[in-house]
């Protein structure tokens, strides 16, 4: 026998092993964009660009006893009248969050944003001065509206339906027309009327002690997190070719530590 060869045979064998795991784990940190059927009883628009017709969609599949199934992607309509759908994979224990900006693979137990409020180091219930601005919201709308306040969004209802959203920095702070939602991606601290940014990693909110704290969406718990505009321009691409692609990987922007 010519051990060489067979050594060298087996260099071969593990060195082909290790490509294959090492591409594999380079496949789990891109979002990976898979073509598939429409197959949905309802269809949610979280994100529209008619010119292009291109939509992010979660399509909602019915089950028995009240069940249901949501698988997110992208729709693409041609020219020709044939939709285009890619479908982005994760895993059973992950969800998918989007926002202005994001498209965020999450952890599915964890994926908060919004205002916090810690003393202490243990995060309360109620913001500083929710109380008062209830009281005082509740004097100035219609009787019959109802007042409903989640990490600092507060929703006015009329008959079920949202008829305005306040935001708590809006009455908080000195930014009275910005976007909160449309912040860059970090962990911010109210200090007196403005904020300052603490962290760029969102995470650490649960290492604060004491203070009201804010982030944006799609919140901690994060994942992974991808460019929104990356995704919806490359389905646009691959559309125009004669061959579609059976799968398309996006590079992620931030890779955090919520694995």
């Amino acid at each position: 026998m010519n051990f060489s060869i067979e050594i060298g045979r087996l260099k071969i064998f593990y060195l082909s092993c290790l490509i294959l795991l090492l591409s594999g784990c380079k496949n789990r940190n891109y979002l990976l964009l898979e073509r598939a059927e429409i197959d949905a009883d309802e269809i949610d628009t979280l994100n529209a660009s008619p010119a292009k017709g291109i939509y992010l969609v979660n399509l909602i599949k019915n089950k028995a006893f009240g069940r249901f199934t949501m698988t997110y992607g992208v729709i693409k309509e041609n020219k020709s009248g044939e939709n285009i759908f890619y479908k982005i994979n994760k895993s059973k224990k992950q969800s998918i969050t989007t926002s202005a900006y994001y498209v965020a693979i999450v952890k599915r137990s964890e994926s908060k944003w919004g205002w916090f409020y810690f003393e202490n180091g243990m995060l309360q219930s109620n913001l500083p001065e929710m109380s008062r601005i209830r009281d005082s919201l509740k004097s100035k709308t219609p009787r019959d509206y109802f007042i409903r306040e989640t990490r600092g969004y507060i929703d006015l209802i009329d008959n079920g339906k949202i008829v305005q959203t306040i935001n708590y920095g809006h009455l908080r702070t000195k930014y009275k027309s910005i976007d909160f939602d449309s912040l860059g991606y970090k962990l911010y601290r109210l200090d007196g009327d403005s904020l300052k940014v603490v962290s760029n990693n969102t995470d650490n909110l649960f290492d604060q002690r004491n203070g009201v704290f804010f982030i944006p969406p799609p919140g901690y718990g994060v994942v992974r997190l991808f460019d929104k505009n990356e995704i919806l321009q490359a389905i646009d691409s691959v559309s125009k070719l004669k061959q579609l692609p059976d799968l398309i990987r996006i590079k992620p922007i931030q890779e955090t530590a919520s694995k």
